[in-house]
């Protein structure tokens, strides 16, 4: 990666960075254990250079007063390398530091990580390849599920939801638990999988729901329903405590989106807490959190998937060792000029330069969330 700083990319300075909040219709209400979420608020971020090329990237907010907050350090970082090489790894360093008091995490790791991404792009646009390739992959289909809904709802209505989330040729969904009672989870997730083909992955979701001797209970009556997989069960940074449901379980126990940086991965597998992983870009620390997270699931001969972000990370996954799955989500197809192409339940990574992200302006300034 040294390379990706010299020559050509050298003359590459940061000039500033332009913002867009957003607020897109999401196609299927997201029922979870948490909350019901209908609209995904996203920020996007336009990294400008002196040589006139701009990087994109793009960060989901979860909530509609987040995208204030990643703005507000976004820029305070901007305001401490302008003028600097576009060098990733340097300014990530560098970034690191500055933030250490106020700790890098949530929001500012959330804002990092955006400008990492974006500076990324640059890199790769200024090269005229796919960012893939510039990492020294070869853009390929990229397994993919679709997770753009089957939240909590009655059976008979999720099990009509998942055959629609086949569309596109799709050979895995995600579907949510976390249903007051057991036999609730059991009813969905039955009717779901009598729905589907037999050859249909079927991983689902928990969304920290669970305390660990529920986990366990739950978790071994889910291990005879064809699941793939079961994530997040209990509260995220429980090591030890998911690490006891996964020594209990036959079925795979998933994990990662939560990450904090590729430290916060480093520990759960010290403490064997999961059998897979799926960092989410934005939280484990961009691109160059990505590619060490990705060498350290390597070392652990762990599989890696994706959380959410599927345009960025479908990139990121095919210079993944232990490529499994990437998240797909349709939430940003309304603001794209080219959304991620499904094809064969497979994301086809594209081979325009950088990310191949290009914002729809109108639908932009249509969907702009008022800060």
């Amino acid at each position: 990666m040294t390379g990706a700083t010299s020559g050509p990319f050298a003359s590459l300075k940061i000039r500033g960075v332009k913002t867009f909040a957003v607020e897109v219709p999401m196609t299927y209400a997201l029922g979870t254990s948490a909350a019901t979420v209908e609209r995904a608020p996203l920020l996007l971020i336009d990294l400008e250079t002196e040589e006139g090329i701009t990087g994109h990237s793009y960060v989901f907010c979860y909530r509609r007063s987040v995208p204030r907050a990643i703005d507000v350090v976004l820029r305070d970082a901007i305001s401490l390398v302008e003028g600097e090489p576009a060098a990733p790894l340097a300014i990530a360093g560098k970034l690191a530091r500055r933030f250490a008091l106020v700790g890098v995490g949530g929001v500012v790791r959330m804002a990092l990580s955006a400008l990492d991404v974006a500076l990324w792009d640059v890199l790769a646009v200024a090269a005229g390849m796919p960012l893939a390739t510039l990492l020294g992959a070869t853009p390929r289909p990229i397994p993919a599920y679709n997770s753009s809904g089957l939240g909590l709802m009655s059976p008979e209505a999720a099990a009509y939801e998942a055959e629609r989330l086949l569309a596109g040729g799709f050979r895995a969904v995600k579907l949510r638990l976390g249903y007051p009672t057991l036999e609730q989870d059991l009813a969905v997730t039955r009717a779901v999988r009598k729905r589907l083909p037999d050859e249909i992955e079927l991983p689902v979701d928990y969304n920290q729901a669970l305390t660990v001797a529920e986990a366990i209970r739950r978790g071994r009556a889910l291990e005879t329903e064809g699941i793939s997989w079961l994530e997040e069960p209990i509260r995220h940074g429980d090591y030890a405590g998911s690490a006891a449901v996964a020594r209990e379980l036959a079925v795979p126990v998933q994990m990662g989106e939560n990450f904090d940086g590729p430290e916060a991965m480093v520990e759960a597998l010290g403490a064997r807490a999961c059998d897979y992983v799926m960092p989410d870009v934005a939280r484990i620390g961009g691109v160059s959190g990505w590619i060490q997270a990705a060498g350290i699931a390597a070392a652990h001969r762990i599989e890696m998937s994706s959380h959410l972000l599927p345009e960025i990370s479908a990139h990121l996954l095919a210079a993944t060792p232990t490529c499994h799955y990437l998240e797909y989500v349709d939430w940003a197809d309304a603001i794209l000029d080219e959304p991620l192409e499904i094809q064969g339940g497979c994301a086809q990574v594209p081979d325009r330069p950088g990310l191949g992200l290009a914002w729809k302006s109108e639908a932009v300034k249509a969907l702009a969330l008022d800060r």
